[in-house]
């Protein structure tokens, strides 16, 4: 009966080293092998994150770049729209003023027409220079921008100087 106990119990020790064992390689196929291994994971997934960063970036790089289009779009018709209607206001008071170079002296009437004649160049070689700009950057358009809008205000300067002159020298 002795051996027969000693029998059960070097087996219940081999079945317990073997499931001991087995759990243990279960383990160990959830870890890496070696450190090399696990260095390797980490470095992928590294990798895989900064790949994912670089992709967030240039997407918010497009968004970003797609919004300030719409942006600079909208400026442009914004301007587009001011000019029109400085252009056509330019218009009217040229009209104006070649209607009162009827009233005027014959001996001053060739001069004040000149001027008024020159306005209205001015006025066309503006509507010319706006339409034909081809500015496709932000900088060209910013410069154009500025140049033109002081062409734009010395001309109804030069207009509001011959109403001026007008009234007083009828």
């Amino acid at each position: 009966m002795k051996s027969n106990i000693n029998h059960l119990f070097a087996i219940a020790i081999a079945l317990a080293a073997t499931s001991f064992s087995c759990s243990d390689n279960d383990n160990r196929k959830n870890e890496p092998a070696n450190d090399w291994d696990h260095t390797r994971t980490n470095v992928n997934d590294a990798a895989n994150e900064a790949r994912d960063d670089a992709h967030d970036a240039a997407a918010n790089a497009r968004e970003n770049a797609n919004e300030a289009n719409a942006e600079w779009q909208r400026e442009r018709e914004e301007m587009r729209a001011e000019i029109d209607r400085r252009i056509e206001e330019n218009d009217r008071d040229i009209a104006n003023l070649r209607a009162d170079a009827r009233n005027r002296k014959k001996e001053v009437r060739k001069d004040y027409e000149d001027k008024v004649n020159e306005l209205e160049k001015k006025n066309h070689d503006l509507r010319t220079r706006y339409n034909e700009n081809k500015s496709e950057t932000r900088e060209g358009w910013d410069n154009f921008k500025k140049e033109f809008n002081h062409d734009m205000d010395e001309l109804g300067h030069s207009i509001k100087d011959l109403f001026r002159d007008n009234k007083t020298n009828k």
